[in-house]
């Protein structure tokens, strides 16, 4: 791990395989040819020592009990136990073989006091850091910009003032202040609390993340490459500007609070699968535990990403089932619906529904004119048809009709067609039967005379 920090009046470490500088300059620590490191990596053989920066140490710190393996950097132990500012600035190298595995492991013991780094921090180590007594870490330059470093594992407070762009994790054991964003390949663990001092994106590529709180009028992104669940509340104390939270795949869990301050239409963002298109119900849904709030300014919108309808487990209840508030076969990219969304909540399904319309038989006698009605199926989310079905279907009816205009005495398909939906749901469609019945005729006001026969076939 690489510190380009170097304070006047502080320490700089060189934690090399081949050597340790300290306080005084002087080499004091064994080269490679010597340590156990070997011809494949130059001496990366340091494993389990303890400095002190203040005092020369002798070979055996640096060399330590069980030195490394060919070209592995073991774990280099450095404890500051003094009222000086301590500002150190890190290298870490290796060559071919193995690579590095160990850690950097930094102590300071200081009441109130912390460990900075001033500069851009680089290299494949894992960085571990202890702070106690209400110390911070601080970062003031980039984290792993040049090459990526491994886990960083902080024991006390968290300030973060320039990105950690990319490290394999961060886990911090009190409370942090970020004011940058944060890109790991794994788990992000901030235990305390957290406040945003800026606009802040966080991003763990192929795992998830967990904290106690967050807070800070600011925007906030997280977006976890698997499943996810939001337990701490965000806003408790101080509105976010915005909340965007997103799983890659995997479902996202709702179960703690959200307050913003936005009276816009992305004021709250929630998207579980944002990397499955819309149309595929599967690849992640919003799972709702417990009775979550979520709190906007005066009209902002909350919207609800989820895969399907049947395994969004607490989302209809959430969003209010019955209210319409659900939209189907879109995602944050493509949206498939043209009914308006307000303010308020909203679920959006990747999942498309479908409506079957189907044309009610009927049978009817001669001369009367069918009612040509439909039976509609298929809603979800307690969604009705009078709402959902925006466009009525047209029907068409089969077969002959007489000169007056009336369907014959027979059977005739009835056909629906060309109806809409603007909530995004698919339509499909069911044919029906109209029978119609002969008319009987009743011959009223003729009397038939009696008559000879007498071959004229004339009635009277």
């Amino acid at each position: 791990t690489s510190s380009s920090t170097n304070t006047p009046g502080t320490n700089t470490y060189v934690a090399y395989g081949t050597s340790y500088t300290g306080q005084d300059g002087q080499n004091c620590c064994l080269s490679g040819t010597n340590d156990g490191g070997g011809a494949g990596g130059g001496g990366g053989g340091y494993y389990g020592g303890t400095q002190n920066g203040l005092n020369k140490a002798s070979e055996s710190y640096g060399k330590g009990a069980n030195p490394g393996g060919n070209g592995v950097i073991g774990d280099l132990t450095y404890t500051v136990d003094t009222n000086t500012t301590y500002t150190p600035s890190y290298t870490s190298s290796y060559s071919t073989g193995a690579g590095p595995s160990g850690s950097i492991i930094i102590t300071y013991d200081e009441i109130s006091s912390g460990i900075t780094f001033g500069g851009t921090v680089n290299g494949a180590n894992n960085l571990t850091t202890v702070v106690t007594n209400g110390g911070e870490t601080t970062f003031s330059g980039i984290v792993g910009g040049s090459s990526a470093v491994g886990a960083i594992d902080i024991t006390g407070a968290l300030n973060l003032d320039a990105a950690i762009t990319s490290a394999s994790s961060i886990s911090v054991s009190t409370t942090s202040n970020l004011g940058a964003s944060v890109t790991t390949s794994g788990t992000q663990t901030y235990t305390g609390a957290v406040t945003l001092t800026n606009d802040v994106i966080l991003t763990s590529t192929a795992s998830n993340m967990s904290y106690a709180s967050i807070d800070g009028a600011y925007d906030l992104t997280m977006i976890a490459g698997s499943a996810l669940t939001l337990t701490g509340d965000i806003g408790g104390s101080t509105a976010l500007d915005t909340v965007d939270i997103s799983t890659t795949s995997g479902n996202l869990t709702l179960s703690g609070d959200i307050t913003v301050s936005s009276t816009g239409s992305d004021a709250i963002v929630i998207n579980a699968g944002s990397d499955t298109a819309a149309g595929t119900a599967t690849g992640g849904n919003i799972i709702v535990s417990g009775t979550p709030t979520y709190t906007t300014g005066s009209g902002g919108l909350i919207k609800l990403y989820s895969g399907s309808v049947s395994s969004s487990t607490g989302l209809t209840s959430f969003v209010s089932s019955g209210s319409h508030r659900f939209r189907y076969n879109s995602d944050e990219s493509d949206t498939n619906y043209s009914a308006a969304l307000i303010s308020g909540k909203y679920a959006i399904y990747r999942e498309q529904p479908t409506l079957t319309i189907t044309a009610d038989d009927e049978t009817i006698t001669y001369g009367t004119a069918p009612a040509e009605t439909v039976t509609i199926t298929g809603m979800v989310n307690g969604d009705s048809s009078a709402t959902v079905v925006t466009t009525a279907a047209s029907i068409s009816i089969a077969g002959d009709t007489s000169t007056s205009n009336n369907y014959i005495v027979g059977d005739h398909t009835i056909t629906p067609s060309a109806a809409a939906s603007t909530y995004g749901y698919a339509l499909s469609y069911s044919t029906g039967t109209l029978t119609v019945d002969a008319k009987p005729i009743t011959i009223t006001g003729i009397t038939a005379a009696n008559k000879v026969y007498d071959s004229n076939t004339t009635a009277t």
